[in-house]
């Protein structure tokens, strides 16, 4: 089945477009470098700077001089980068937009971690949920847990939103615990609208 990002790309004339489009709208505060784009969406070289340059004549993107730490890390370059322009019109519509796959196919995450250990519990929250308020965007609980695997998995869910998500990987003993001692970090994740994407410890 043609996933939403996939059906955004058609519409606005090819899957890098929306992917750079859709990190833009969903990082408004980020003044990003390609190298810094490269790394979250997966669009490389030549296509990056295309794709770039229309969205930069389009208004919908400002390009600006910024600094970085050189390679070694003992001094400063100034690098091209790119940020959301946020006078464009139709920002807006754009969030909503790029935004809908995300909120609507949310429930296929869990499977994006099988064979990944034992998993028990997925929570969504932040922006599955269109919060910008919630502190975590994912919680993965289970037993015997391939954290490696998980974060390779969490990475690729990114490229595909176009966001780094905020995640956090517990064991099951150590969530109960946390749960039902009233931690304040699970209770401000519980707090705020949720959606277990699995649910096996019938919360």
């Amino acid at each position: 089945m043609t996933n939403g990002i996939e059906i955004f790309g058609k519409l606005f004339g090819g899957l890098n477009k929306a992917k750079i489009m859709r990190f833009f709208i969903l990082n408004p505060e980020i003044q990003a470098s390609s190298n810094e784009i490269e790394s979250v969406v997966k669009v490389e070289g030549r296509s990056l700077r295309k794709e770039l340059a229309n969205l930069t004549s389009l208004k919908l993107l400002d390009e600006r001089m910024a600094s970085r730490s050189n390679a070694k890390g003992d001094g400063k370059i100034r690098v091209r980068t790119w940020q959301l322009d946020g006078t464009f019109p139709f920002i807006t519509d754009l969030r909503r937009i790029l935004s809908y796959d995300i909120v609507e196919e949310r429930m296929d995450v869990a499977r994006k971690f099988r064979g990944c250990g034992r998993i028990k519990l997925v929570v969504l929250s932040g922006i599955f949920m269109s919060d910008s308020s919630g502190r975590v965007d994912l919680a993965v609980v289970g037993e015997e847990l391939d954290r490696r695997g998980i974060d390779r998995a969490v990475h690729k869910l990114e490229a595909e939103i176009g966001k780094e998500l905020n995640y956090t990987i517990m064991d099951t003993d150590d969530f109960n615990f946390r749960m039902f001692s009233g931690d304040k970090f699970i209770r401000d994740i519980m707090d705020y609208p949720h959606e277990f994407a699995l649910n096996k410890l019938n919360l």
